[in-house]
């Protein structure tokens, strides 16, 4: 009978001891999370963005990149009041500008997407220009690192466009911006930006 008892003793001791271990798993294990969103409508200025450009030599100013900028601007905007205006000269047919950012990942995430609207002032059936887009472990340096999501004359007014990637925990890069495709000044204004790690 005391053999028993101490075998059944032992066997309720393991019981216990595997249900402990596997609430500490349980509890320790990665749960899921809350999609974690970030957005950007361009009311404090670019001072998060990284300015980036991969443009041609202007041929009237030797040794000098063709004109291009990206500020802030209220001359046009999705919401809010201010948006950030992309103006480059493509007389050479060439040439990309765009802002980046890096964000952190965490691990268990499945999906890293990124949208923004962009305004166009007119319609054309024309490419002028195409919306790109990028997100992945390195910054973007070079036109080609950039993803083309569609052409930027679509519409006249603003017009949604959006990548998403399968997540790399860590640090990753986003960017957006423009890529000329036609010989000819260009101004766009990009706004309403998100970025959603889920």
């Amino acid at each position: 009978m005391t053999t028993k008892r101490r075998v059944g003793g032992r066997y309720a001791a393991a019981a216990i001891i595997l249900v402990v271990v596997a609430t500490v798993v349980y509890m320790m294990w990665p749960k899921g999370f809350e999609p974690v969103v970030l957005g950007e409508g361009f009311e404090g200025g670019l001072s998060s963005w990284t300015i980036r450009a991969d443009v041609p030599e202007d041929p009237n100013n030797p040794g000098n990149p063709v004109a291009h900028s990206i500020t802030q601007s209220g001359i046009q905007h999705h919401e809010g009041a201010y948006s950030a205006e992309f103006t480059i000269d493509g007389l050479q047919d060439d040439g990309t500008i765009w802002l980046a950012r890096s964000i952190q990942v965490p691990i268990g995430a499945s999906k890293v997407d990124l949208e923004f609207q962009l305004y166009s002032g007119t319609e054309s059936f024309n490419t002028i220009a195409m919306a790109v887009g990028h997100i992945g472990p390195t910054q973007p340096t070079h036109e080609e690192d950039l993803q083309v999501l569609g052409p930027a004359n679509q519409v006249a007014g603003w017009k949604l466009y959006s990548l998403s990637v399968d997540a790399v925990p860590g640090d990753v890069w986003v960017a957006f911006g423009i890529s000329v495709r036609w010989e000819t000044e260009m101004t766009y204004w990009v706004d309403s930006v998100k970025v959603t790690v889920r």
